[in-house]
Order: C-alpha cells, then sequence, then structure tokens
C-alpha cells in the first residue's frame, strides 16, 4: 500500500549490490601503435568482473567509472592519450611530450552494461617497456545509506460473519492481531 510521505533514499542491504568492480593493468612491454587506431594493450593484474580483453573494457555493471593510468613514450612526437568510450574520443586522459611519461585521470559518467572503453594516441609512435605503466578503471560507489532490511506490517482479522449478495457490504476488520 503506498503510504503518502514515507518515502526513503537508502538502499537496503538485501538490494545492494557489495561487490567492487575494479580492473587494474600493467604495461611492461613495448608498443608500436598507429594514431586513433590502436587500442593500447595492459596486462592485467586484476579483473574482479572479467571486463578487460587485453586492450578494451567492456562494462559489466552500469555506473560512473574513474579511469586512470600512465603511460612512457619512446617516440620523438609530443601525443595525447584519449579515452574511447564505443570507438569515439570521449575524454583527454593526458598529454605526453615527446620521449617523456604522462599520468592522468578521467570520469565516464552513465557508463552502460555492454560500452567498451580503451586508450588510444593521438600520435603513431612506440610507448616503451617500463614496468611502472599503468591502467586503472573502477566503478565510484552509488552514494546511497545501506540499512538492514525491515519491515512495516499490520495484521487484522474479522470474526463477524458476512454475506456476498448483489451489492458491497462493507467488511470491519476489529481485531489487531
Amino acid at each position: 500500500i503506498p503510504i503518502l510521505g514515507w518515502s526513503s533514499n537508502v538502499q537496503l542491504s538485501s538490494d545492494a549490490g557489495n561487490s567492487q568492480v575494479v580492473f587494474s593493468g600493467s604495461k611492461s612491454s613495448t608498443q608500436a601503435i598507429t594514431a586513433a587506431v590502436t587500442d593500447i594493450t595492459f596486462a592485467t593484474v586484476k579483473d574482479s568482473v572479467g571486463a578487460w580483453s587485453g586492450s578494451t573494457y567492456t562494462v559489466a555493471v552500469p555506473g560512473d567509472y574513474s579511469v586512470s593510468g600512465s603511460l612512457t613514450d619512446n617516440g620523438s612526437t609530443a601525443q595525447i592519450i584519449y579515452v574511447y568510450l564505443n570507438g569515439a574520443i570521449s575524454k583527454t586522459l593526458g598529454y605526453m611530450s615527446a620521449g617523456n611519461a604522462m599520468c592522468g585521470n578521467a570520469i565516464l559518467t552513465n557508463l552502460k552494461s555492454g560500452d567498451v572503453v580503451s586508450l588510444r594516441s593521438s600520435a603513431s609512435t612506440t610507448l616503451s617497456a617500463n614496468a611502472g605503466q599503468n591502467l586503472s578503471i573502477f566503478k565510484l560507489a552509488n552514494p546511497q545509506t545501506i540499512a538492514a532490511n525491515d519491515t512495516i506490517a499490520a495484521s487484522y482479522k474479522s470474526t463477524a460473519g458476512g454475506s456476498i449478495g448483489t451489492s458491497y457490504t462493507l467488511q470491519s476488520f476489529a481485531t489487531k492481531l
């Protein structure tokens, strides 16, 4: 029975998906990449939902995500590392000057199951072999309070007999259980 004024932004513990959605990857080998075409590869360190394919992250749990990473360039060209969403540029992760390193972070909002996230460079180059290079993708926590599952209920019965006829008769349930 909907009761006017009874509502809450509290999520019940019985409904909460309390598992973390985390990907962490490292890059310890060189990689030749073509500008705006080649997805940058990372080896999986941790993947809590099996979303990483080696070069792309397929969203399994809808929500807002943080993407952060660091890369080192062997080349002689300055470049921008972009976060691609479903094959199109979505955010800038960072700027890398020639032969240097970059690190950055981007927030992707309202991702849906099946969305595909990857990193690509704005320039053709070769990325360095450096074990310190990494990529982290994780779902941001939902802003709700988790509460115990409570029930508000009432139960009444009637001891009076009633009959079903051709017109509606009001039935009284006077005994509180």
